[in-house]
């Protein structure tokens, strides 16, 4: 998998029980890694492995984070948030998941139904 260029302070990755971050993880990003640290069984041993399948398995990676960006839709829907922040939320989820930094494995309407469980 080619990595796309973006912002380091952008990236979080999850390995075993641990986030490693340039930047503040807001609470919902802590739920969406905190998804990855429960699929690596808060292993790093497993995380190894994981990271391995998740770099060269596009449809593994896929299902990972669709799941992920879930619980982080679940989690920001639970919240007193505003409709229009709500929203906003998951048109920002949407675009993550559809971008270059996944490999543009789909388009952000689909990331959308997705994300919402529509489909």
């Amino acid at each position: 998998m080619k990595w796309p260029s973006i912002p380091l302070d952008r990236v979080i990755v999850a390995w075993g029980s641990d986030c490693y971050t340039n930047s503040f993880i807001s609470p919902d990003k802590v739920i969406h890694e905190s998804v990855h640290h429960k699929q690596q069984h808060y292993s790093k041993i497993y995380g190894i492995y994981w990271w391995i399948k998740y770099l060269l398995l596009k449809d593994f990676r896929f299902s990972q984070e669709v799941e992920a960006y879930r619980k982080e839709y679940q989690w920001v829907n639970s919240q007193k948030f505003s409709r229009q922040i709500k929203f906003e939320a998951l048109m920002e989820m949407s675009k993550h998941l559809s971008s270059e930094f996944y490999g543009n494995m789909v388009k952000q309407e689909v990331a959308l139904n997705i994300i919402k469980n529509v489909l």
